[in-house]
Order: structure tokens, then sequence, then C-alpha cells
């Protein structure tokens, strides 16, 4: 008989394969640590791009900046442009639907009529606009107005996160608009987003130039101003075209919503 300090402890069972840890080097993508990881690299490449641009940005600089290495890129993006991608579909993504939202909210509520065209700009401005009211959207709108002012290969990448909202917005655009040419909508439409997009991407000039009289953070007024400018362009008279005010418009943009 064995006394109590000799006896065996139980034997255990076999741990089964599900319990035993990951293989050295695997790391689980939903894990905490990989999200973690993930975060850090959009973060620190949203502030690099805006800082430096897409271009003078190297991958090498973003990793040192998220405390990451080159492999966490590729593991988590594959690309430096596949990670352009991912920062601007992390902003520009919730944005375009509560765009998409607005809209889809005033045609239910007006049908059969039609929304006002003042309505119909505020569901496509406010949602950017409101990019303001945070530091980390202060940022991106600074990612974007550099974005929009050099050429690159991720050009396409910001053509393609606005197609959604282009295919809804533009018909009825079209028909709040009938007298105006596809080139007349299109322009002023472009003016009227120009300018949201320079306030977007403003760093405080207006507001100093203005001694605080405008200010770009006071993302009220901006909406309202804007709203306003495109408004009454959109409502001018068309441009002379000596092949008629509808030359130009593709089928297209005449479909039903």
């Amino acid at each position: 008989m064995l006394d109590s300090d000799d006896q065996q402890p139980p034997a255990q069972p076999p741990a089964s394969p599900a319990a035993e840890s990951p293989a050295r080097g695997q790391v689980d993508p939903s894990s905490d640590v990989s999200r973690d990881t993930r975060t850090r690299l959009l973060d620190a490449a949203e502030r690099l791009f805006a800082e430096r641009t897409f271009a003078s940005t190297s991958l090498r600089q973003i990793t040192a900046a998220a405390d990451a290495n080159i492999a966490a890129v590729h593991y988590h993006f594959g690309s430096k442009d596949e990670l352009f991608r991912a920062v601007f579909h992390r902003r520009v993504g919730p944005v375009n639907d509560r765009r998409l939202q607005g809209l889809r909210a005033l045609l239910t509520a007006a049908a059969p009529a039609e929304p006002s065209l003042e309505d119909v700009l505020r569901a496509l401005v406010e949602p950017a606009a409101a990019l303001r009211a945070t530091p980390a959207g202060r940022s991106f709108a600074c990612l974007i107005g550099r974005s929009l002012s050099a050429d690159g290969p991720h050009w396409k990448t910001i053509e393609r996160e606005f197609e959604g909202v282009k295919a809804e917005f533009m018909p009825v655009f079209v028909r709040l608009c009938p007298e105006l040419s596809t080139a007349d909508l299109v322009w002023r439409l472009h003016f009227g987003l120009a300018s949201l997009c320079m306030v977007l991407s403003d760093t405080d000039r207006l507001r100093l130039a203005t001694g605080g009289l405008c200010d770009p953070d006071d993302v009220g007024t901006v909406v309202e101003q804007i709203v306003s400018f495109t408004a009454a362009g959109l409502r001018a008279p068309a441009t002379a075209s000596p092949t008629g005010p509808r030359a130009g418009r593709p089928s297209n943009l005449d479909s039903d919503r």
C-alpha cells in the first residue's frame, strides 16, 4: 500500500485537437490580435496617405507606424493598392450607405411625386460633410482631398466606391432637372461636389482667413451652404447647345426608379 505522498495523480485524458494550441505563426483572422493588427495598419495607412499621399508612402513606413511587419500587410490586404482600397472603403462605405438610405426614404415618402431638389442634395451631401465631426473623419477628409488631386492607379478604386451612389442618384437628378443636358447636369453636380471636397479637406484655411466667420467644422452650415449653392446651379438656365438642351443624355439615366 502506498503512502499518500507516493500516490500518483489520476491520468488526464488526451487533449482533443481543438484544444491544442495553433501551430506557431498561425493567427486566426477573427481573433482579437488579428483584428487589432488590421486596425492599426488601416489607421497608420490612412494617416500617412493623408499626410504624404499614396505615392509617397511606403509599406515600410506604414508598418513602422502600425508596429507591424510587411508580412502582416500581405496577410490582411495582399498589396499596397488593396490596403488603400480598404482604407477608403472603411470610411466611404458607411457614408454611401447613409446616402442611399436617405434617398430611398425620400422617394418612398414622396411617391408618387418626386422629393424636392434640396432634399435629394441634402441626402447626398450631409453624410459626407459629417466626416468633419470627428478627428478620424477629418484625417480621412484630407486623404480625399489629396487623392482627388493626384493621378494614380488607385483612382479607379475611388470611382468604384461611388458606382452604387451614382446609379441611384443620377436618375433622380435627371427627373428633377429635365431641362438640363447630361453635360450641364454632370458639370453642375461636379462643381457642387468639388466644393464639398474642398471644404472637407480644408485644414483651417477658411476659418483663419475669415476670422472664424466661416468654419468648415460647422457641419450644419456647410451642408446648407452647399445644398443652396448646388440647387441654384441646377436651376440656372441650360447652357446653349446647337443640338438641343437634352443632347447627349444617355437613355439609362432616364430609367424609372
